[in-house]
């Protein structure tokens, strides 16, 4: 079945990409993560994934799936990105989803504030 995903910022409107992906059956938000995680990584970098292209070229070095999930799973837990599965927010992998044909995925992106108090 087909899921649209949103992918944006905490602080802007405008989207950094939407995609539509063809996903296996899911039961779990885990299983859904996974599945997007694991496409993205066997696709090519384009301009319209700004953010994963940039992160690529940045790091100089690729993912083995297993490194990846660890880092999307530690991510997750720390808060750094939020999931809303049709118009509901998700807090927890566990959690069941009740995917049915063109549901929409919206992930975004917190951005840190970090300076110096000094």
């Amino acid at each position: 079945m087909k899921v649209n995903v949103v992918k944006r910022k905490a602080a802007s409107h405008k989207e950094l990409s939407h995609v539509v992906y063809e996903i296996h059956d899911v039961k779990y938000l885990k299983e859904l993560l996974y599945e997007i995680m694991v496409m993205e990584l066997s696709s090519t970098p384009e301009i319209s994934s700004p953010g994963k292209l940039a992160y690529n070229i940045w790091q100089e070095k690729e993912y083995h799936v297993d490194q990846a999930w660890t880092i999307l799973k530690q991510d997750f837990e720390d808060g750094l990105f939020r999931v809303y599965f049709n118009g509901d927010e998700y807090t927890n992998l566990e959690d069941s989803l009740k995917i049915q044909e063109e549901n929409e995925l919206v992930i975004i992106k917190l951005v840190m504030i970090a300076g110096r108090l000094w």
